[in-house]
């Protein structure tokens, strides 16, 4: 189970992983990180065996917490306060790392929207339990 602390609880698992590969000199050239997004009225912490597995096979992985949710049920739901969220997890990985994005029903329409906007580093998306209608 991942473990967070108050100062970072605003993401379900507190920082990236160290690969279990020596670092790249090139982060374009190492695997993909991977952001967790959850779905409406549940956490980041409904990842930590998704995080946990992804870790273990030498991905830097991180579950963050939408506003309204988790440790930022506290803040307003916004897209543009979710953009920034998601774009702090990016950042922890480092510059130009390679990024993927696994969202949950909100969390995966919340990622479609974020990869439309700010598609550079962008690994690719997985949108579970999203539909069009």
């Amino acid at each position: 189970m991942t473990h967070t602390t108050p100062a970072t609880a605003a993401l379900a698992t507190t920082s990236p992983s160290t690969p279990s590969t020596p670092a790249s000199p090139d982060p374009t050239q190492a695997p993909p990180a991977v952001v967790f997004v959850h779905g409406m009225r549940t956490s980041g912490a409904i990842w930590d065996h998704q995080v946990e597995h992804v870790r273990a096979l030498g991905h830097d992985a991180v579950a963050v917490d939408l506003p309204a949710h988790g440790a930022r049920a506290h803040e307003r739901f916004t897209l543009d306060r979710s953009f920034e969220v998601l774009d702090e997890a990016a950042a922890s990985f480092g510059p130009d790392r390679r990024v993927a994005l696994v969202g949950l029903s909100l969390g995966g329409y919340t990622s479609l929207a974020w990869a439309a906007r700010r598609p550079a580093n962008l690994a690719g998306v997985v949108a579970a339990a999203c539909t069009s209608d």
